[in-house]
């Protein structure tokens, strides 16, 4: 069963596909009522297989090649094996390239304009942009803990 588990990797690029294939579903009630918005979808849709995929295959390749014997190394990023850092690492840029695109890049503004990528359909920029921080500072948290960092306030 523990060898099952090894395969995680795999079952979460599936994921990244089947949610793109939901969200060009999605989409294609709002492309017939708009064509124009058509590349737009294809756009945010090929970049997030591309950026959510990386860590994914970061972490199969550090199982496959066995530089990683399970599942659970992944939970221990202090022990200093680095396809661990490299798939840490990896997530870390994924949610800072996010934070940035939805910051500098109108990402906020391009997914209001193609709703159905984000649950709930937001159709404000600024909750998107909030939303996402919170999110991604709730991550980092966890990161945080997960790396047994002490969090010191004040002096």
């Amino acid at each position: 069963m523990d060898k099952l588990f090894n395969y995680f990797w795999l079952l979460s690029l599936f994921t990244n596909f089947l949610n793109s294939a939901i969200f060009w579903g999605r989409a294609q009630s709002r492309i017939r009522q708009n064509p124009e918005l058509r590349s737009g979808y294809i756009r945010l849709i090929r970049g997030f297989i591309v950026i959510m995929s990386i860590p994914w295959i970061i972490m199969g390749i550090g199982l496959e090649t066995g530089q990683t014997d399970s599942l659970a190394a992944y939970f221990n990023p202090r022990s200093g094996n680095q396809a661990v850092l490299a798939w840490w690492i990896s997530l870390w840029a994924v949610m800072g390239f996010y934070l940035y695109w939805i910051w500098y890049r109108n990402g906020a503004e391009k997914l209001v304009k193609h709703p159905g990528l984000l649950r709930g359909n937001p159709n404000d920029a600024t909750v998107i942009r909030l939303g996402s921080t919170i999110a991604i500072i709730l991550g980092f948290v966890i990161h945080l803990v997960l790396f047994q960092v002490p969090i010191k306030f004040g002096n």
